[in-house]
Protein backbone atom coordinates (compact mmCIF):
# COMPACT_ATOMS: atom_id res chain seq x y z
CA UNK A 1 0.00 0.00 0.00
CA UNK A 2 1.58 3.19 -1.17
CA UNK A 3 2.22 5.85 2.14
CA UNK A 4 -0.21 8.34 2.19
CA UNK A 5 1.66 12.09 2.27
CA UNK A 6 0.47 14.57 4.93
CA UNK A 7 -2.45 17.01 3.38
CA UNK A 8 -1.18 20.92 2.57
CA UNK A 9 -4.84 21.76 4.03
CA UNK A 10 -3.88 20.50 7.44
CA UNK A 11 -1.46 22.77 7.95
CA UNK A 12 -2.06 25.54 10.48
CA UNK A 13 -0.76 28.39 8.37
CA UNK A 14 -2.79 27.29 5.61
CA UNK A 15 -5.70 27.12 7.26
CA UNK A 16 -5.52 30.34 8.69
CA UNK A 17 -4.63 31.97 5.43
CA UNK A 18 -7.79 30.17 3.87
CA UNK A 19 -9.84 31.35 6.77
CA UNK A 20 -8.31 35.05 6.62
CA UNK A 21 -8.90 34.93 3.03
CA UNK A 22 -12.86 34.51 3.70
CA UNK A 23 -12.79 36.57 5.98
CA UNK A 24 -12.20 39.71 4.19
CA UNK A 25 -14.58 38.42 1.68
CA UNK A 26 -11.97 37.11 -1.09
CA UNK A 27 -14.18 34.18 -2.06
CA UNK A 28 -12.64 33.68 -5.50
CA UNK A 29 -9.13 33.83 -4.22
CA UNK A 30 -9.79 31.16 -1.23
CA UNK A 31 -11.43 28.88 -4.12
CA UNK A 32 -8.56 29.05 -6.06
CA UNK A 33 -5.86 29.03 -3.96
CA UNK A 34 -7.50 25.89 -2.29
CA UNK A 35 -7.93 23.95 -5.48
CA UNK A 36 -4.74 25.23 -6.26
CA UNK A 37 -3.36 23.34 -2.56
CA UNK A 38 -5.12 20.07 -3.32
CA UNK A 39 -3.82 19.57 -7.04
CA UNK A 40 -0.31 20.42 -5.25
CA UNK A 41 -0.66 17.80 -2.86
CA UNK A 42 -2.19 15.30 -5.69
CA UNK A 43 1.08 15.93 -7.69
CA UNK A 44 3.29 15.38 -5.36
CA UNK A 45 1.57 11.96 -4.43
CA UNK A 46 1.71 11.07 -8.10
CA UNK A 47 5.05 11.93 -8.78
CA UNK A 48 5.43 9.26 -5.80
CA UNK A 49 3.92 6.92 -7.23
CA UNK A 50 5.68 7.21 -10.23
CA UNK A 51 8.83 7.25 -9.04
CA UNK A 52 7.87 3.61 -7.18
CA UNK A 53 6.70 2.42 -10.33
CA UNK A 54 10.05 3.21 -12.22
CA UNK A 55 11.83 1.35 -9.17
CA UNK A 56 9.26 -2.11 -10.12
CA UNK A 57 10.36 -1.62 -13.55
CA UNK A 58 14.41 -1.69 -12.44
CA UNK A 59 13.54 -4.79 -10.55
CA UNK A 60 12.14 -6.79 -13.33
CA UNK A 61 14.63 -5.48 -15.93
CA UNK A 62 17.36 -7.26 -12.88
CA UNK A 63 15.53 -10.06 -13.47
CA UNK A 64 16.43 -10.45 -17.20
CA UNK A 65 19.18 -13.32 -18.00
CA UNK A 66 21.32 -11.56 -20.48
CA UNK A 67 23.81 -9.03 -19.07
CA UNK A 68 24.16 -6.50 -21.92
CA UNK A 69 20.35 -6.65 -22.23
CA UNK A 70 20.22 -5.21 -18.72
CA UNK A 71 23.12 -2.81 -19.09
CA UNK A 72 20.85 -1.54 -22.14
CA UNK A 73 17.76 -1.21 -20.47
CA UNK A 74 18.55 0.22 -16.71
CA UNK A 75 20.57 3.05 -18.14
CA UNK A 76 17.71 4.59 -19.29
CA UNK A 77 15.72 3.82 -16.68
CA UNK A 78 17.77 5.38 -13.87
CA UNK A 79 17.82 8.86 -16.19
CA UNK A 80 14.21 8.44 -15.90
CA UNK A 81 14.34 7.96 -12.57
CA UNK A 82 16.83 11.10 -11.52
CA UNK A 83 14.34 13.34 -13.91
CA UNK A 84 11.18 12.32 -11.97
CA UNK A 85 13.02 12.60 -8.82
CA UNK A 86 13.78 16.47 -9.77
CA UNK A 87 10.42 16.67 -10.38
CA UNK A 88 8.64 15.70 -7.53
CA UNK A 89 11.42 17.88 -5.16
CA UNK A 90 10.17 20.95 -7.46
CA UNK A 91 6.63 20.31 -6.10
CA UNK A 92 7.58 19.94 -2.45
CA UNK A 93 9.68 23.01 -3.41
CA UNK A 94 6.22 24.93 -4.37
CA UNK A 95 4.25 24.20 -1.59
CA UNK A 96 7.36 25.46 0.77
CA UNK A 97 7.36 28.50 -1.09
CA UNK A 98 3.26 29.02 -1.09
CA UNK A 99 3.31 28.80 2.78
CA UNK A 100 6.30 30.70 3.15
CA UNK A 101 4.23 33.69 1.40
CA UNK A 102 0.53 32.71 3.13
CA UNK A 103 3.17 33.21 6.60
CA UNK A 104 3.89 36.56 5.40
CA UNK A 105 0.68 37.50 4.30
CA UNK A 106 -0.61 37.13 7.38
CA UNK A 107 2.39 38.51 9.32
CA UNK A 108 1.94 42.14 7.09
CA UNK A 109 -2.19 41.68 8.02
CA UNK A 110 -1.11 41.10 11.68
CA UNK A 111 1.07 44.52 11.64
CA UNK A 112 -1.99 46.53 10.09
CA UNK A 113 -4.43 45.97 12.74
CA UNK A 114 -7.41 43.56 12.95
CA UNK A 115 -9.45 45.26 10.25
CA UNK A 116 -6.72 44.64 7.70
CA UNK A 117 -7.51 42.76 4.58
CA UNK A 118 -5.23 39.90 3.76
CA UNK A 119 -3.20 40.02 0.68
CA UNK A 120 -3.69 37.21 -1.79
CA UNK A 121 -0.32 35.42 -2.35
CA UNK A 122 1.63 35.87 -5.74
CA UNK A 123 1.29 33.23 -8.16
CA UNK A 124 3.67 33.83 -10.76
CA UNK A 125 6.56 31.72 -9.07
CA UNK A 126 4.17 29.21 -8.61
CA UNK A 127 3.39 29.21 -12.28
CA UNK A 128 7.22 29.35 -13.62
CA UNK A 129 7.68 26.04 -11.38
CA UNK A 130 4.85 24.39 -12.63
CA UNK A 131 5.76 25.27 -16.26
CA UNK A 132 9.17 23.55 -14.99
CA UNK A 133 7.70 20.72 -13.91
CA UNK A 134 5.65 20.54 -17.30
CA UNK A 135 8.79 20.33 -18.91
CA UNK A 136 9.98 17.35 -16.41
CA UNK A 137 6.81 15.48 -17.47
CA UNK A 138 7.78 16.27 -21.48
CA UNK A 139 11.17 14.84 -21.06
CA UNK A 140 10.19 11.64 -19.44
CA UNK A 141 7.42 10.43 -21.80
CA UNK A 142 9.65 11.25 -24.83
CA UNK A 143 12.33 9.07 -23.01
CA UNK A 144 10.16 6.53 -21.94
CA UNK A 145 8.36 6.15 -25.39
CA UNK A 146 12.40 5.44 -26.47
CA UNK A 147 12.79 3.19 -23.55
CA UNK A 148 9.50 1.16 -25.28
CA UNK A 149 10.75 1.37 -28.70
CA UNK A 150 13.89 0.12 -27.41
CA UNK A 151 12.36 -3.13 -25.57
CA UNK A 152 10.58 -3.91 -28.93
CA UNK A 153 13.78 -3.60 -30.63
CA UNK A 154 15.14 -6.22 -27.94
CA UNK A 155 12.65 -8.52 -27.73
CA UNK A 156 12.77 -8.92 -31.58
CA UNK A 157 16.31 -9.13 -31.79
CA UNK A 158 15.64 -12.49 -28.88
CA UNK A 159 12.82 -13.93 -31.13
CA UNK A 160 14.66 -13.99 -34.16
CA UNK A 161 18.42 -15.18 -32.09
CA UNK A 162 18.16 -18.70 -33.81
CA UNK A 163 18.05 -17.34 -37.40
CA UNK A 164 21.98 -16.02 -36.44
CA UNK A 165 25.06 -17.00 -37.44
CA UNK A 166 26.29 -17.48 -34.31
CA UNK A 167 24.01 -19.72 -32.99
CA UNK A 168 23.22 -21.55 -36.86
CA UNK A 169 27.29 -22.66 -35.95
CA UNK A 170 26.27 -23.42 -32.26
CA UNK A 171 23.83 -25.78 -33.70
CA UNK A 172 25.59 -27.43 -36.46
CA UNK A 173 28.37 -28.23 -33.80
CA UNK A 174 25.70 -29.97 -31.83
CA UNK A 175 25.54 -27.11 -29.05
CA UNK A 176 22.27 -25.32 -27.81
CA UNK A 177 21.53 -22.20 -29.16
CA UNK A 178 21.68 -19.34 -26.84
CA UNK A 179 18.36 -17.78 -27.10
CA UNK A 180 17.63 -16.48 -23.51
CA UNK A 181 13.72 -17.75 -23.74
CA UNK A 182 12.62 -16.64 -20.05
CA UNK A 183 13.87 -12.87 -21.16
CA UNK A 184 10.74 -12.52 -23.66
CA UNK A 185 8.18 -13.40 -21.57
CA UNK A 186 10.40 -10.96 -18.68
CA UNK A 187 10.38 -8.38 -21.32
CA UNK A 188 6.02 -8.68 -22.64
CA UNK A 189 6.18 -7.38 -18.54
CA UNK A 190 9.01 -4.91 -19.32
CA UNK A 191 6.84 -3.32 -21.94
CA UNK A 192 3.28 -3.75 -20.77
CA UNK A 193 4.60 -1.79 -17.34
CA UNK A 194 6.80 0.75 -19.83
CA UNK A 195 3.15 1.23 -21.58
CA UNK A 196 1.63 2.07 -18.03
CA UNK A 197 4.00 4.49 -16.98
CA UNK A 198 3.51 6.44 -20.28
CA UNK A 199 -0.54 6.63 -19.42
CA UNK A 200 0.51 7.54 -16.44
CA UNK A 201 3.02 10.56 -17.02
CA UNK A 202 0.76 11.44 -19.94
CA UNK A 203 -2.27 11.92 -17.58
CA UNK A 204 -0.66 14.18 -15.01
CA UNK A 205 0.81 16.19 -18.08
CA UNK A 206 -2.49 16.73 -19.27
CA UNK A 207 -3.49 18.41 -15.88
CA UNK A 208 -0.82 20.02 -15.20
CA UNK A 209 -1.38 21.80 -18.61
CA UNK A 210 -5.35 22.38 -17.73
CA UNK A 211 -3.50 24.28 -14.49
CA UNK A 212 -1.40 26.29 -16.48
CA UNK A 213 -3.86 27.47 -18.98
CA UNK A 214 -6.43 28.22 -15.67
CA UNK A 215 -3.05 30.19 -14.32
CA UNK A 216 -3.16 32.24 -18.33
CA UNK A 217 -6.57 32.76 -17.95
CA UNK A 218 -6.55 34.92 -14.73
CA UNK A 219 -3.52 36.78 -15.69
CA UNK A 220 -5.48 37.69 -19.07
CA UNK A 221 -8.30 38.91 -17.01
CA UNK A 222 -6.31 41.10 -14.48
CA UNK A 223 -4.96 42.49 -17.76
CA UNK A 224 -7.75 43.79 -19.27
CA UNK A 225 -9.03 44.96 -15.15
CA UNK A 226 -6.02 46.93 -14.90
CA UNK A 227 -6.43 48.10 -18.93
CA UNK A 228 -9.64 49.27 -17.91
CA UNK A 229 -9.03 51.13 -14.69
CA UNK A 230 -6.17 52.86 -16.11
CA UNK A 231 -8.65 53.92 -19.25
CA UNK A 232 -11.48 54.93 -16.67
CA UNK A 233 -8.65 57.16 -14.65
CA UNK A 234 -7.87 58.69 -17.76
CA UNK A 235 -11.32 59.53 -18.62
CA UNK A 236 -11.70 60.94 -14.89
CA UNK A 237 -8.42 62.79 -15.54
CA UNK A 238 -10.03 64.61 -18.85
CA UNK A 239 -12.88 65.84 -17.30
CA UNK A 240 -11.91 69.18 -15.72
CA UNK A 241 -9.64 69.91 -18.63
CA UNK A 242 -13.09 70.31 -20.70
CA UNK A 243 -15.17 72.69 -18.23
CA UNK A 244 -12.26 74.39 -18.09
CA UNK A 245 -12.82 75.29 -22.11
CA UNK A 246 -16.23 75.95 -21.29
Amino acid sequence: MKKQLPSTMNDSIVTEYLQALLSSGQKKEHHETKDLLEYIDQLEQQFGILISEMQELRRTVEQLQNPQTRSRLKEPIDKVNIVLTNGKNKVAEIKTNMIDSMKQSLSDMKKRGKDATIKAIDTLHIKNALQSINKVLAQSYHSMNQFSLTVNQITNEIRSAKRNMKNIGRIMLGQQPITYTLDTSRLNLIQKATHSIINHIGHIGNHTQKILSKFNNLQKQSVKQDLKLLDNRKKEFKKPKKEMIR
